[in-house]
């Protein structure tokens, strides 16, 4: 009974530190977001229903803030993707066997009972301007999709994408995939310590005038092309 209760504390503080890491995991491992507040429902608590924070769609929005060629013909690029909801308990799992194995928890091969909420490319090769470089997908049924028994706090939206960026004045071609996990709330703007339901999935993508690649999941509108 001793060993039961030590392994599921050990478990809990693992999973919730994992989920506070969040913030740093959904985007770049080169920046981050100074304006990222962990508020104290981000804690994790485990098997929490909160059907409440899952929005009934989603939307995501795809944005390549900046490419030093974007207007010289011959640039262009490619990003296929796949968005996946993943229960708390497949997380949990998850974050066990990457504790046991010292492997990634976010391979999506981690999560067998893993929810495709949408999946598709994108190619582009007019990219003058900040709205040529930005592709929406809307609609995406989200809350019709999870079964109720998994609408807890700490499910995960899981984006999985991979990247082909041609910069014709750099003459350079950028590849890029990754996994990023984040939560299905976010902060309450109006009130400090709340939660909200989440409602758009950012991909961003910025290519510096040295041919650096940036990326984030940073929440991004207007016309602005800095980075952040």
């Amino acid at each position: 009974m001793k060993d039961f209760l030590v392994n599921r504390l050990v478990t809990v503080l693992l999973v919730g530190l994992l989920w506070n890491l969040l913030p740093s995991l959904m985007v770049s491992a080169n920046a981050q977001d100074p304006k990222l507040r962990a508020t104290s429902f981000r804690r994790f608590e485990p098997n929490v229903y909160a059907p409440e924070l899952y929005a009934d769609r989603l939307k995501m929005k795809f944005t390549l803030i900046n490419l030093p060629g974007a207007e010289q013909s011959g640039s262009y690029w490619e990003l296929s993707y796949s968005l996946y909801f993943v229960s708390e308990v497949e997380y949990v799992n998850a974050i066990k066997q990457a504790s046991r194995t010292h492997q990634s928890a976010l391979d999506p091969a981690n999560f067998p009972g893993k929810i495709l909420l949408a999946t598709g490319s994108i190619t582009g090769k007019r990219l003058a301007t900040l709205r040529d470089r930005t592709r929406i997908l809307d609609g995406i049924v989200f809350k019709a999709k999870i079964p109720q028994k998994d609408q807890t706090k700490f499910g995960g939206l899981l984006t999985s994408y991979a990247v082909k960026i041609h910069d014709a004045r750099l003459q350079s071609t950028i590849y890029d995939s990754a996994v990023w996990m984040t939560k299905p709330f976010d902060d309450d703007p109006a009130q400090a310590g709340k939660a909200i339901p989440r409602r758009v999935i950012y991909t961003n993508f910025f290519i510096s005038p040295k041919g650096d690649l940036f990326k984030s999941q940073w929440p991004r509108e207007g016309d602005n092309t800095n980075w952040p």
